[in-house]
C-alpha cells in the first residue's frame, strides 16, 4: 500500500471509532446530590440533567421531564408519578435508568416506574 492510502485508512479506522464512542451505553450521567440538616438526596439520571434549588427541595429536569425532590414526596411531571417520603429517612436515592424512575428512601424501595 502507498502512504497516502495507509493514512486514508487508518484516518476511516479513527474516525469510526469517534463516531462509535459517542453512541449507546457511552452516553453521558448526570449525578445530583443535596444536603440538608437531616437529610441527604441523591439523584442520577442516565443523560444531561439541570438542578435547580427550591425552598427545602429540589427541581431536577432532563429530556421533557420535570423531577421534584420535597421534603415529604417526589413527584414527576406535575404529578403524574409520585410517591410520599417518610420524614425519618436520612437518605433518598432516586434513579432514571433505561426509562425507569427508581426511589429509594434508607435503602427500602418506595416507587419502581417506567417513564
Amino acid at each position: 500500500m502507498h502512504k497516502p492510502t495507509v493514512f486514508f485508512v487508518l484516518t476511516l479506522v479513527f474516525t469510526a471509532a469517534l463516531i462509535g464512542a459517542g453512541c449507546g451505553p457511552n452516553r453521558a450521567t448526570t449525578r445530583i446530590t443535596t444536603t440538608t440538616e437531616d437529610r441527604s438526596v441523591t439523584v442520577v439520571i442516565d443523560g444531561r440533567a439541570k438542578h435547580h434549588a427550591n425552598g427545602n427541595g429540589s427541581i431536577i429536569t432532563f429530556g421533557w421531564h420535570k423531577l421534584i425532590v420535597e421534603q415529604k414526596r417526589v413527584v414527576l411531571d406535575g404529578g403524574a408519578k409520585s410517591v410520599g417520603i417518610p420524614i425519618t429517612a436520612r437518605q433518598v436515592d432516586v434513579k432514571v435508568t433505561n426509562g425507569v424512575l427508581t426511589v429509594d428512601a434508607d435503602g427500602t424501595s418506595l416507587l419502581t416506574t417506567p417513564i
